[in-house]
């Protein structure tokens, strides 16, 4: 879009996008600060910026919390390593999964979390481990991760500056359910 400027307002993004020139203002105020009224958007900035957002300039280092057989689900899937995250350890509260190395990736106990974050960067902790999902997310964070997807099915509180999404599979099941009989016309409006 730079065509050899340096500079862009928003409303020439407007057109480029076919959208209102308010909504780029208010989407791009909402990822930080890029233009100045009356001066635009500096291009080479914001388009790195935008490559820094989409196609991450390194791997999303993440570790898997809980089951073992959760994260073999989603590796089969090769779906996170074609998006750019790189599940580096994954930590089970069971011994008896330890033996259970997965495509080289090491399994560890939960209570090795800590020593391993102080040595490796960790971006995001994917949570699966249900039995006591409280106490293992407080110990994820005592660790020093602050984003956490919890797939628990189970609300978990934290403090305010930690990240977390809650997936409630069972939610989401019976919304499907839902959704399948309301349009079969087995339930009426």
């Amino acid at each position: 879009m730079s065509n050899g400027k340096e500079r862009v307002s928003s409303q020439e993004i407007s057109e480029a996008l076919r959208l209102d020139a308010t909504t780029v203002r208010k989407d791009f105020a909402t990822l930080g600060e890029f233009g100045r009224r009356g001066y635009g958007y500096d291009v080479a900035y914001l388009k790195q910026f935008i490559a820094q957002l989409l196609y991450h300039d390194h791997p999303i280092r993440t570790v898997f919390v809980g089951s073992v057989h959760f994260y073999q689900v989603l590796q089969d899937s090769r779906l996170m390593v074609d998006e750019g995250y790189q599940v580096t350890a994954i930590f089970t509260p069971s011994a008896e999964e330890l033996s259970t190395g997965q495509n080289g990736l090491p399994v560890f106990l939960i209570h090795d979390l800590d020593s391993f974050v102080a040595t490796h960067a960790v971006d995001i902790a994917i949570l699966s481990a249900a039995k006591e999902a409280q106490h293992v997310a407080e110990m994820v964070v005592q660790a020093g991760i602050t984003a956490i997807l919890n797939c628990t099915g189970q609300y978990i509180q934290l403090p305010g500056d930690i990240y977390v999404h809650h997936m409630d599979i069972l939610g989401e099941l019976q919304a499907l359910h839902w959704r399948r009989i309301y349009e079969q016309g087995s339930l009426k409006a």
